[in-house]
């Protein structure tokens, strides 16, 4: 049931972003040939715009919620570097490792 739901809701969300397209488009078209354009370009155009003009209404009208911020790690540096033991550099550790 829930899946037809879905379905029908996606049906419905793709006509209305359809029908504000078309709108778009054909108020672009017209005031282009209203302009004096010709109608290839005022087509072109509206086309452009049409689809312009939708994407920034459906991002307008959408309600997302603002994201939330990923939990950091704990970073732990003895767990990386078990045999610094925090005074002078790693480099002097690693060296009287070997002696």
């Amino acid at each position: 049931m829930s899946e037809k739901k879905n379905v029908q809701q996606k049906m419905d969300d793709t006509s209305k972003d359809l029908s504000t397209v078309l709108i778009i488009w054909l108020f672009f078209l017209l005031s282009l040939v209203f302009l004096k354009y010709s109608v290839p370009l005022s087509i072109l155009l509206g086309v452009i715009g049409g689809l312009a003009g939708s994407m920034v209404l459906k991002w307008w009208s959408s309600s997302d919620e603002p994201l939330k911020p990923e939990q950091k790690e704990e970073f732990d540096p003895s767990e990386r570097l078990t045999k610094w033991t925090g005074t002078g550099s790693l480099r002097n550790a690693r060296r009287k490792k070997r002696f």
